[in-house]
C-alpha cells in the first residue's frame, strides 16, 4: 500500500529536488501501487521537467524506460516529462501541440493543417514524430500500454493522438533512446508515454477554451469526472467534449491574398512582384499587363483550343481571335494587343481561384472530439496482494473538411454536339483566326518577333473539327470531406506479490498480468464528379460522339447507364465565376456520386511479467524481470467501388488495404547496483535488458513473412557524488514493417510531375516546328542522364507539325504506390550520454543542469519515395550524368522507354539508413523569495535541443553513397527550445513561456541560381539587359520566437487561469511556396504559429 506520509517528507525536501520527484511519483504510483490519490500541497505541483534523474526513498514504482520496480525516481535512460498542468499554463491542452511543441519533436509534424493533405492516418489526424524519424518510428504508450493505430483511407500506420482524451492526461513522459528491448518494435527513435490522471477524488468539472484575436479558430473543451479511494482500490470515470471551429487561409493575414512570388535578388533584398510577362512584353512589343504579386496558377474559365490556339479564356460579349466569347493572351508566342491601346487584351491573373481558394480552404477543420473513460482496480485480501485493475476507453472524432476547389478539364471531342469547333458546328475554328492574323496592331508584333506575316507560314488555314478542353471548376467538386474515427480500447489485468517465491537473496518477487483490446473504425465520404458517368455524357462511348449512347462494345453497369443526361461543358454558367454550376440540376445530379471508404485496426495484445531479487551484492540487490508478450493486429481498409477504381475525376484510386500480423516476444531485463556508498562511488549502476521477437506478417497483396530479431540494451550510471549523475546507453531496435507498408493494395493516381527530357518551351518555336538549343537553359548533366535513358532530349514533346501544341514538361503522370514485397525490417543502434548535476552548495536556491547526446542510426529503413524525388535523383541531381540512380528502374516511359513519362512507381522499398545526432540540454532554476513580506518562488526552466546531424545515406547501383543531409534545414532547425519564468505566490502562478525555433535554410542542391524573369527563370527581377539585377525563390527563415503570459489561481476547489499565447501576434515566415510545404507562402508542419495571438481560459471545480 502507498504511504501518503511519504508524501509529506517531500514537503522538506530542497524545492527543486522536491518538484522533481513530485513529477514522477505522481505519475509512477497510478500505474504500480495500490491507491493512486495522495494529498500535496501548492508547492508540489508537478513542473515542466527536462530530466528525470533524481530520487527518494519511497514505495516500490515502475519508471518509464524499464519494466523493474525500484524504491527511487530514477533514469538512467534520457527522459522528459511534460505535466499537463503547466501545458495548460502555456495555452496548450491538446495533446498533439504538447507533444509536438517538445523540444523532441523534430521534422515535419501531421498536425491538423494537415486535414486537406493525403497523409498516412488519412484526414483529421495527428502524430507525433521524435527526432525527426517519422511517426512510425515513435512508439505510443497510454498508461505504460501500447497503442495501437488508428485512422480512414489507405492504411493507418501510427497512434492518432486526436483520440486520447485532452483534459484528462496528467503527464507525458517521452524515453528519448531506442527502447525495443524494453517495451518492443517501433520503439526506435523513442517512447512518448502517455500517463492519464487519476489523483482526483469526487467530482471535478472544467472549462478550457481559447478565442483567437483573429477570426475563427475558436476551441473549447469540457469535462467531467468523478472517482473515489478506499484503502483498498480506486474507480474512476471521466468524460469530455471538444469542439474546434473551422478557420480558412483568409482568416490569417499571412495565409490570405494569394501565393506570391518571394524572391532575394543578389543585393539582399526581397522581391514579390512578378515581372517576367511584363518586362518581356516591354523589351520586346512596348506592350504593358499589369504586375501582380500573385503567381498565375489553378487558373479556371478557359478552354484549351490547341491545336487551332492556345489557353483562350472566357470573355463574354467580345472575342480577340475570332471565336465568340473567347480571348486570348498570346498567340504563336506573339502577344495580342487587339485594340491597341498598349496593354495586353487579357490578363491570366484574372482567372486564378487562389482569393476563392481562401475563403473555402480550411486551414484548421471543423472538428469534434469525444471520450469517456473508466478505470479502476482493487487489492484483495491476502499475502499476495492481488491487485484486478481494468481501464475502459471510448474516443472518437468527427471531422469536416472543405479543400481548395479542384480544376475539372476533361477533353470534349469534335463529335461532341456542343463543341464549338466540332463536327455540329458552323464554323471551321481554324479559320476563324483569321480575325486575329489580319488585324493590324498584331499583324505589326508578329512581324517584329518572325521577320513575317502569318500568311508567309500558310495562316490562317483550316482545322477541321477539333477536340477542346474546357477549364472549369464545378461547385462542390471533390472538396469536401467527412471523416469520422471512433476507438474502444480496454485493459483488464491483475498484479501482486509473489511471496512463495523467497530463499535467501530471492525475495519481493512479483507479477502483472494483462491483456487489452483496442478496436478502432473509420468512415471517410466525399462527393465528386463521376469520370464513366462524365464520358457517357459527353458521348466518349458513341462512334458518333452522342451522348449518353453506348457502341463502344464496354459493359456499362446501371449505376452509370440510369439517369444519364447530355452534359454541356461549354455553358455560360461553368465560366460566370471561379465556381461554376452546371447549366441543368439534373446535369449535376446524374454527375455526382459519393466516395466512401470504411477502415477497421484491430489489437489484441496478452502481457506477463514477474520480477523480484535474485542476488544481494555490497551495493543492493540484484533486480531480475522475465516477461512474454503476444500481439495480433489486424487491418482491414475497405473502400467502395468509386474509391477502388479511381472513379472520381482527376482523382486517384485506392483499393484499400488488408493485413495481419502476429508478433511473440520473450524479454528480460535486470539491474546490478555494482558499487554503492564508496569514495568517488557514490552509485555505480548497470542495466541490461533483451528481447527476442518473432513476427509473421500476412496480407493478400504481399503473402506470408515470417521475420525475428534479437534485440538488447545496456546502460550504465554512475554518481562519484550523490549530486552528478554521469550515464550512458546503447541500445538496438527492431521495426518490422506495419501493416500499411506490407498490406497496402494498389494506389494509383495523376500527379503532375516534371519530365526533364522534354523539350522547354521556351526552346521551341510554334509557328515553324523547330528547336533552338540557345534556348534550351537545361543543365548538362539532366541532357546526358535523359539519353542514357534512351530518350531523345532535344526532340521529345515536339508536335508533328507546325502550329501544333508542345507538350509542356509539367504533365499529368500516373503514380503508383503500394505494399513493398520482400521488406525487411529495420534495425537500428542508439547511443546516448550525459548528465545531470543538481547544486549542494547553496541552500538561498536550487540549480540543475543537464545534457544528454543522442546518435541514432537505422539500416534497412523502410522510405515511399515521391514521384519528385524520384525524378530528380534520376536526372537532376549533379551526378546524375556520371552515375546512374536505382531510382531510374521506378521511371516507365512510352514508346519502349523512349517516350513522356507513363508511370511512377513510389512503393515502399528498404533503403540503406537514416541518422540522428543531437544534444539536449536542460537547466532549472529555482529560488524562494519575500517581497514586501510575501514569500515567492521564482522557477526558470530552460530546455533546448541541438540539431548535430540528421542525414539520408542512399546507396546507389555503383556503389557509391548519396549522403543527404538535413540539419539546418527545415524541420531540422539547429537550435530549438523553450523557456519558462513562473512566480508562485501563494494560491496564484504569473507565468512567461517563450518558444524559440532556430533559423533555418535550403538544401544547398535545392537553391535555384540567380535568374531573370525575362529570358530565364526568375519572376521579379529584369536583368541586367534592362537595367535591374537577378533573383532567385528565396525559401530561408530567422530565428522565431513566441510568447506566451498566463495567470492562475489555485484554490483549495476552484482552479480559474486565462493567458494569451503569441502575445505578439508574431507571423510566420514568408517563403516562396514552390521551395517547401507551404500554403500562400506559409510554412505547414514546422512548428511556426499558425493561429496568431489567442486568448484562453481555464476554469475548473472540485466538488
Amino acid at each position: 500500500m502507498t504511504d501518503t506520509s511519504k508524501t509529506d517528507d517531500l514537503v522538506r525536501l530542497a524545492p527543486g529536488l522536491k518538484a522533481l520527484l513530485v513529477a514522477g511519483a505522481s505519475a509512477l504510483a497510478i500505474s504500480m501501487a495500490p491507491a493512486y490519490a495522495q494529498d500535496t500541497s501548492d508547492d508540489d505541483d508537478v513542473d515542466v521537467i527536462e530530466e528525470a534523474d533524481e530520487s527518494t526513498e519511497g514505495d516500490a514504482i515502475v519508471v518509464t524506460g524499464s519494466r523493474l520496480r525500484k524504491d527511487t525516481f530514477s533514469s538512467i535512460s534520457p527522459l522528459q516529462v511534460i505535466s499537463s498542468d503547466v501545458s495548460r499554463e502555456a495555452g496548450l491542452i491538446d495533446p498533439a501541440s504538447i507533444l509536438q511543441n517538445s523540444t523532441a519533436a523534430t521534422g515535419q509534424q501531421i498536425d491538423d493543417t494537415f486535414a486537406g493533405f493525403v497523409t498516412d492516418n488519412g484526414p483529421g489526424s495527428s502524430t507525433v514524430d521524435l527526432r525527426g524519424l517519422g511517426a512510425t518510428r515513435t512508439l505510443v504508450l497510454l498508461n505504460g500500454r501500447r497503442v495501437g493505430p488508428a485512422g480512414v483511407e489507405g492504411a493507418p500506420r501510427a497512434p492518432d493522438l486526436n483520440l486520447i482524451p485532452r483534459a484528462l492526461v496528467d503527464q507525458y513522459d517521452l524515453l528519448l533512446d531506442g527502447a525495443s528491448s524494453i517495451y518492443g518494435s517501433d520503439a526506435v527513435a523513442g517512447v512518448t508515454n502517455v500517463i492519464l490522471r487519476k489523483d482526483f477524488d469526487g467530482l471535478e468539472l472544467e472549462f478550457f477554451g481559447t478565442k483567437p484575436v483573429h477570426d475563427n479558430g475558436e476551441n473549447y473543451t469540457v469535462r467531467g469526472a468523478y472517482g473515489f479511494n478506499t484503502d483498498r482500490g480506486f474507480a474512476g470515470i471521466g468524460a469530455e467534449y471538444t469542439k474546434i471551429k473551422s478557420m480558412s487561409f483568409a482568416d490569417r493575414p499571412w495565409t490570405d491574398g494569394c501565393d506570391q512570388h518571394y524572391e532575394i535578388d543578389e543585393n539582399g533584398n526581397i522581391r514579390t512582384e512578378g515581372v517576367g510577362t511584363k518586362g518581356y512584353l516591354e523589351r520586346d512589343f512596348g506592350l504593358t499587363v499589369a504586375s501582380s504579386p500573385c503567381k498565375v496558377g489553378r487558373r479556371i474559365g478557359n478552354v484549351d483550343f490547341y491545336p487551332v490556339a492556345s489557353t483562350t479564356y472566357y470573355t463574354p460579349g467580345t472575342t480577340n481571335i475570332g471565336f465568340p466569347n473567347y480571348s486570348d493572351t498570346f498567340a504563336f508566342s506573339v502577344p495580342i494587343d487587339f485594340d491597341g491601346d498598349g496593354v495586353l487584351d487579357v490578363d491570366a491573373t484574372d482567372y486564378s481561384t487562389y482569393i476563392q481558394d481562401n475563403k473555402d480552404f480550411d486551414l484548421i477543420p471543423e472538428s469534434d472530439r469525444y471520450s469517456v473513460m473508466a478505470y479502476g482496480e482493487y487489492v484483495l485480501e491476502g499475502e499476495m496482494n492481488i491487485t484486478p485493475y481494468f481501464e475502459a476507453l471510448f474516443s472518437g472524432r468527427e471531422t469536416t473538411q472543405n479543400s481548395a476547389q479542384p480544376q475539372f478539364f476533361p477533353v470534349v471531342s469534335a463529335d461532341n454536339p456542343f463543341n464549338p469547333c466540332g463536327t455540329s458546328a458552323s464554323v471551321d475554328c481554324g479559320l476563324e483566326l483569321g480575325t486575329l492574323f489580319s488585324n493590324p496592331n498584331y499583324r505589326s508584333a508578329f512581324f517584329d518577333y518572325y521577320g513575317a506575316y502569318p500568311e508567309d507560314f500558310g495562316y490562317p488555314r483550316a482545322s477541321g473539327p477539333v477536340d477542346l478542353r474546357p477549364v472549369v471548376a464545378v461547385t462542390g467538386d471533390r472538396r469536401s470531406a467527412y471523416s469520422k474515427v471512433e476507438q474502444f480500447r480496454f485493459v483488464g489485468g491483475a498484479r501482486g506479490d509473489l511471496p512463495f517465491i523467497s530463499a535467501g537473496p530471492i525475495a519481493n518477487w512479483n507479477f502483472d498480468v494483462y491483456g487489452s483490446y483496442q478496436t478502432s473504425t473509420g468512415e471517410a465520404r466525399r462527393d465528386g464528379i463521376r469520370q464513366d458517368r462524365l464520358d457517357l455524357s459527353l458521348g466518349n462511348y458513341s462512334s458518333a460522339g452522342t451522348p449518353c449512347a453506348n457502341d463502344s462494345g464496354v459493359t456499362l453497369d446501371g449505376s452509370v447507364t440510369n439517369g444519364c443526361v447530355p452534359v454541356n461543358l461549354f455553358a455560360p454558367s461553368l465560366y460566370s465565376s471561379v465556381r461554376g454550376e452546371f447549366a441543368t440540376q439534373a446535369e449535376r445530379d446524374y454527375l455526382f456520386d459519393s466516395r466512401d471508404f470504411d477502415t477497421t485496426y484491430d489489437q489484441t495484445v496478452f502481457s506477463a511479467f514477474v520480477s523480484g531479487d535474485v542476488l544481494n551484492l555490497p551495493a543492493g540487490s540484484v533486480g531480475l524481470g522475465i516477461g512474454a508478450e503476444w500481439r495480433k493486429d489486424e487491418l482491414d481498409s475497405m473502400p467502395d467501388d468509386i474509391a477502388a477504381d479511381g472513379l472520381f475525376f482527376g482523382f486517384f484510386a485506392d483499393e484499400g488495404a488488408q493485413a495481419e500480423s502476429t508478433i511473440k516476444e520473450l524479454f528480460a531485463e535486470t539491474r546490478v547496483p555494482i558499487l554503492a556508498n564508496k569514495p568517488l562511488a557514490y552509485e555505480l549502476t548497470l542495466e541490461l535488458s533483451g528481447r527476442y521477437t518473432e513476427v509473421e506478417l500476412t496480407s493478400d497483396e504481399s503473402g506470408t513473412e515470417t521475420t525475428d530479431d534479437t534485440t538488447y540494451s545496456a546502460k550504465l550510471a554512475y554518481r562519484p557524488v550523490s549530486s552528478l549523475l554521469l550515464r550512458g546507453t546503447y541500445g538496438t531496435s527492431f521495426r518490422a514493417p506495419n501493416l500499411g507498408e506490407y498490406g497496402l493494395r494498389s494506389q494509383t493516381g495523376f500527379l503532375t510531375v516534371f519530365d526533364p527530357c522534354i523539350v522547354p518551351d521556351d526552346a521551341y518555336s510554334q509557328i515553324d516546328n523547330t528547336y533552338n538549343p540557345a534556348l534550351d537553359d537545361r543543365e548538362a548533366q539532366t541532357i546526358t542522364a535523359c539519353q542514357r535513358e534512351g530518350v531523345d532530349p532535344f526532340t521529345l514533346g515536339l508536335p508533328d507539325t507546325a502550329g501544333g501544341a508542345q507538350l509542356p514538361q509539367n504533365l499529368s503522370t500516373e503514380i503508383q504506390s503500394g505494399a513493398g514485397t520482400g521488406l525487411r525490417p529495420e534495425t537500428s543502434e542508439s547511443y546516448t550520454a550525459g548528465f545531470s548535476f543538481e547544486q549542494p552548495w547553496f541552500d538561498a536556491f536550487d540549480l540543475s543542469l543537464g545534457m544528454t547526446y543522442y546518435d541514432i542510426e537505422i539500416t534497412d529503413t523502410i522510405i515511399e519515395p515521391t514521384a519528385g524525388f524520384v525524378v530528380a535523383d534520376c536526372f537532376l541531381v549533379d551526378d546524375a550524368a556520371t552515375r546512374r540512380s536505382a531510382f531510374c528502374d521506378r521511371i516507365t516511359r512510352a514508346d519502349g522507354g523512349s517516350g513522356t513519362i507513363d508511370l511512377i512507381n513510389v512503393g515502399f522499398i528498404n533503403r540503406d539508413l537514416e541518422t540522428a545526432v543531437g544534444i539536449d540540454y536542460n537547466m532549472v532554476f529555482r529560488k524562494e523569495l519575500e517581497l514586501f513580506e510575501t514569500p515567492m518562488d521564482f522557477t526558470f526552466d530552460l530546455r533546448l535541443n541541438q540539431v548535430k546531424e540528421r542525414n539520408l545515406v542512399i546507396s546507389q547501383a555503383d556503389g557509391t553513397l548519396d549522403v543527404q543531409e538535413y540539419a539546418g534545414e527545415w524541420g531540422f532547425p539547429e537550435w530549438n527550445g523553450i523557456g519558462s519564468f513562473r512566480l508562485d505566490v501563494g494560491d496564484y502562478r504569473w507565468s512567461w513561456t517563450t518558444n524559440y525555433l532556430g533559423a533555418v535554410s535550403q538544401d544547398p542542391d535545392d537553391v535555384d541560381e540567380f535568374d531573370d524573369a525575362v529570358d530565364g527563370l526568375s519572376d521579379t527581377c529584369l536583368g541586367p539587359t534592362l537595367g535591374d539585377v537577378l533573383c532567385r525563390d528565396y525559401a530561408e527563415a530567422d530565428n522565431y520566437f513566441t510568447h506566451t503570459a498566463s495567470l492562475y489561481y489555485r484554490g483549495d476547489s476552484w482552479t480559474l487561469g486565462a493567458g494569451i499565447r503569441n502575445v505578439f501576434d508574431t507571423a510566420p515566415p514568408m517563403v516562396d511556396s514552390s521551395e517547401i510545404t507551404a500554403r500562400n507562402n506559409t510554412p505547414l508542419g514546422y512548428g511556426y504559429d499558425l493561429m496568431g495571438r489567442t486568448y484562453y481560459v481555464n476554469i475548473g471545480k472540485e466538488f
